[in-house]
């Protein structure tokens, strides 16, 4: 007894199971991708808003325009992100958070019962007077 077609009904069992798990490795990889800008791009706005030492507003201002700029067009898949920056005397924080929407009808949907992946990434940076602080190093390596 011949059994044909029998290799066709074991492939149509496997193959939503194989391209489920190939479709959550590929938001995975969007995920992790996208988690590692935003934690490099948040450094980066961190750094130059701490580099202004003439008043809060005014590194709030220079933050919130790198954090704006360095995230456009980097991020892969279909995120929505908002920035949020604290400038205190010394210290300035970024914080990025937002969601990635997964299509919906996928088997992602039944095995994590959400369509959407949060993330929240922050960086600071500590706001120094470089000045001041290039004459004090030296003073300390130079005794």
């Amino acid at each position: 007894m011949k059994r044909k077609g029998s290799y066709t009904i074991e492939a149509t069992l496997c193959m939503p199971i194989i391209i489920g798990i190939l479709i959550f490795i590929i938001y995975l990889a969007f995920y992790t991708h996208a988690r590692s800008v935003l934690t490099e791009c948040a450094y980066i706005a961190a750094l130059r808003g701490s580099l202004i030492q003439s008043g809060n507003m005014e590194a709030e201002r220079e933050a919130a325009k790198y954090a704006e700029e360095l995230i456009q067009d980097k991020l892969l898949g279909n995120w929505v992100i908002e920035n949020n920056i604290k400038v205190t005397e010394d210290k300035i924080v970024v914080l990025y958070y937002g969601t990635m929407h997964i299509p919906g009808g996928l088997l992602l949907d039944y095995v994590l019962h959400k369509n959407n992946w949060k993330l929240k990434v922050e960086a600071s940076a500590k706001r120094i007077n470089e000045v001041k602080y290039i004459r004090n190093m030296r003073v300390k390596f130079n005794n």
